[in-house]
C-alpha cells in the first residue's frame, strides 16, 4: 500500500477533525492547522485514506523549542513514514529542540520516539475531582489574602509577580520560559478567567514574605472550576499551600460547584504535594512530555 505525505489544505479540515475524533485526541489541535508557512500542517495518506496528521507550532511563552504533535497509529507499515516525518521536522525546527506530549497509554508512539532520540522530561496528571469528595479544614484567615485584595496594593503585586516568576521558572528548567516584562507576568497572573476572590496567597504577617500561592480559574461549565498555578517558598511550606487549597475547597462548596480539575506536573513539587494529598479518580489521565535536543 502506497503511503504519501501531503500538505494540508482547507478542504481537508473535516477529514482531520474526524481523524482526531477517531483517535480520541482533543479538538484543540484544530487551531494548530496551518495552510502555509514553515510550520505548514502535513497529512499522511495510505492510498487515498487519511491515516495521520502532524502539527508543528511555536509558543511565545516557551520560545526555545518547536512543538510537535503526530496523530497516527504506530505499526510496521507506518514506522518508516514517521521516521521520515521526523527527519523533515528536524530540518524545519532548525536548531530548536523538539517537544511533544502524548498519553501514557500510547506506548507504541512513545517507544518509537524514544528510539529516535526523544527523552521523557515530565508527566502531567489531569484529574477531575468531585468537590463533595474533598475534606477541607478551617483556614487561618489572618495569613491568607486574595488576589483581589492584593491587586489594590502595587507593592504586593510586584512581590507576587517576582515570586510567581521565580517558582514557575524553577519548575520549567527543561523548557525555559521567555524573558517577559512584569506587565506581561501580571496579565498572565490576572488572566480573564481567574477567580480573584478564590485565588489565595499565604503571606507571613511577621515577615511579609510570601510562603505559598494557589490560583483558581473558571472552567467551561459554570459548575466546573480549575486549579491554576501554585507554588511555595521552599519544601517547608507545603502545609501553608494545603491551607490555601482548603480555602478554595470551602469556596467551591459555597458556590455549589460540582467539579474541579487541575494539571499537576511531576517537575512541580508544590503541585504534586496537592495531587498526592487528595486521592485522584481512577480514570485520571496522564500525559507524557518528550523532548529531543537539537
Amino acid at each position: 500500500m502506497q503511503q504519501t505525505i501531503r500538505v494540508y489544505t482547507e478542504e481537508k479540515k473535516i477529514e482531520v477533525e474526524q481523524l482526531l475524533c477517531e483517535y480520541g485526541e482533543e479538538r484543540i489541535y484544530l487551531r494548530r492547522l496551518q495552510v502555509k508557512g514553515e510550520y505548514q500542517t502535513q497529512l499522511a495518506y495510505a492510498e487515498e485514506e487519511l491515516i495521520g496528521v502532524c502539527f508543528l507550532w511555536e509558543n511565545a511563552f516557551h520560545p526555545y523549542c518547536t512543538y510537535m504533535k503526530i496523530v497516527m497509529k504506530v505499526n510496521r507499515e507506518t514506522c518508516s513514514l514517521i521516521e521520515n516525518w521526523m527527519k523533515q521536522i528536524q530540518v524545519q525546527a532548525k536548531e530548536n529542540p523538539i517537544q511533544t506530549m502524548l498519553s501514557d497509554k500510547d506506548e507504541a508512539m512513545r517507544n518509537l520516539l524514544k528510539s529516535l532520540g526523544f527523552q521523557e522530561i515530565r508527566r502531567t496528571y489531569v484529574p477531575i475531582y468531585s468537590v463533595k469528595d474533598f475534606q477541607a479544614t478551617d483556614v487561618l484567615a489572618n495569613d491568607v489574602c486574595t488576589l483581589k485584595a492584593i491587586r489594590k496594593n502595587l507593592v504586593e503585586v510586584k512581590q507576587l509577580i517576582a515570586f510567581v516568576k521565580a517558582t514557575y521558572s524553577s519548575t520549567h528548567q527543561a523548557n525555559p520560559v521567555a524573558t517577559l516584562s512584569d506587565e506581561t507576568w501580571q496579565s498572565l497572573i490576572y488572566a480573564e478567567d481567574l477567580v480573584m476572590e478564590a485565588s489565595y496567597v499565604y503571606q507571613s504577617k511577621s515577615t511579609q514574605a510570601i510562603l505559598a500561592y494557589s490560583f483558581l480559574h473558571k472552567g467551561d461549565d459554570p459548575s466546573h472550576y480549575e486549579f491554576g498555578w501554585c507554588g511555595v517558598k521552599d519544601d517547608s511550606c507545603f502545609e501553608q499551600l494545603q491551607l490555601l487549597i482548603d480555602a478554595q475547597i470551602k469556596w467551591l462548596n459555597q458556590q455549589g460547584a460540582k467539579h474541579v480539575s487541575g494539571e499537576f506536573d511531576t517537575t512541580n513539587k508544590a503541585a504534586m504535594s496537592i495531587y498526592h494529598r487528595h486521592t485522584p479518580p481512577a480514570n485520571t489521565r496522564c500525559l507524557v512530555t518528550l523532548r529531543k535536543e537539537s
